[in-house]
């Protein structure tokens, strides 16, 4: 599958994006290229409006119920095996 993502850099100048702004729209932009929709959460970068906050944990917990399926679970005669990224195992 193919996605494209694009900033106007019009957009950006005239309403004065910082740097850290600039890369919070892209991070949100780039969200909606891997399948995640708008939340209602103000500090989500998710959030419609959003331009001052960064993935924040609310937004990985999205990714992961968006990509977590059947498929990750395998039952081996009783027992469930769920494999997780070891990047995120706290």
């Amino acid at each position: 599958q193919h996605t494209e993502s694009e900033l106007n850099p019009q957009t950006l100048k005239v309403y004065r994006y910082s740097t850290s702004e600039m890369v919070n729209v892209a991070e949100h932009e780039l969200g909606h290229s891997i399948g995640l929709l708008h939340n209602p959460n103000r500090a989500s970068v998710m959030f419609a409006a959003n331009r001052y906050y960064s993935i924040q944990a609310v937004d990985s917990k999205s990714v992961q119920q968006l990509y977590t399926t059947q498929a990750d679970r395998i039952a081996i005669s009783n027992k469930k095996i769920i494999f997780r990224d070891p990047v995120n195992i706290k």
